[in-house]
Order: structure tokens, then sequence, then C-alpha cells
């Protein structure tokens, strides 16, 4: 048969009207068909799509309770940091108020060589 499809060897003015019905019921039944296949292809990209959205809102949200995370550790770091920054603020004054009363000490203890010295030259002087 040299028909193509969708076409007969007869002209359509030539068919019967039960031919011509016959073969626009196949057409409408063909389009059917498509049109269920379209649709159903349509419905199996839906659920790829939602499924898709799923699993980002699901990354997402674990990414968000990673960040609340985070953040509550590096608050947590900043309050050590400052307390760390007060201990050391701390040591520094204590530390310096040591080295202000080593310093009086080498003070005193110079004075105390001089008047020792001074008060052995006197005796010797009063001996002599």
């Amino acid at each position: 048969s040299r028909s193509t499809r969708g076409q007969s060897r007869t002209s359509p003015a030539s068919r019967s009207p039960s031919c011509r019905r016959g073969e626009a019921a196949a057409r409408a039944a063909q389009e059917r068909a498509e049109s269920e296949r379209l649709l159903a292809e349509e419905r199996r990209a839906g659920a790829r799509l939602r499924g898709s959205n799923q699993a980002l809102e699901e990354k997402l949200a674990a990414v968000a309770e990673q960040l609340v995370s985070e953040r509550a550790s590096l608050g947590s770091v900043r309050a050590q940091a400052v307390e760390d920054a007060a201990r050391v603020g701390s040591l520094e004054v204590r530390l310096q108020a040591s080295d202000e009363a080593l310093a009086a000490a080498r003070d005193a203890l110079v004075a105390a060589q001089a008047d020792a010295a001074a008060d052995a030259r006197a005796a010797a002087r009063h001996e002599a």
C-alpha cells in the first residue's frame, strides 16, 4: 500500500460518511492518547519537581540548623574571649603592681645598703 499515515488512497470527498466518521474518531482517539501521554509526562515532571523542592528544603533546613549552632558556638567563643580579656587585664594590673613593688623594694635595698656603708664608714672613722 502506498498510503501514508492518516491518508487514504481515495480522496476525502469520495469516501463514505461512515468512513470519514471513523477516521475522525481515530484521529480524536489518537489526539486523546497524545493528550493523556503529555498529561502523564507533566504529572511525572511535577512529581520530580516536588521531590527536588522537598530535598532542597530539607538541605536548607539542615544548613539553617548548622548556622544556628555555629552562631551559638561563636557567641560562646566571644563570651570566653571577653572573660579571657578581663582576666588578662586583671593580670596586667597585678603585674604592674608587682613591678612597682619590686622597684620600691630595690630602691629600699639600695638605700639600706647605702645606709649600712655609711654606718660602716662612720664606725671605722670613730675607731680610728
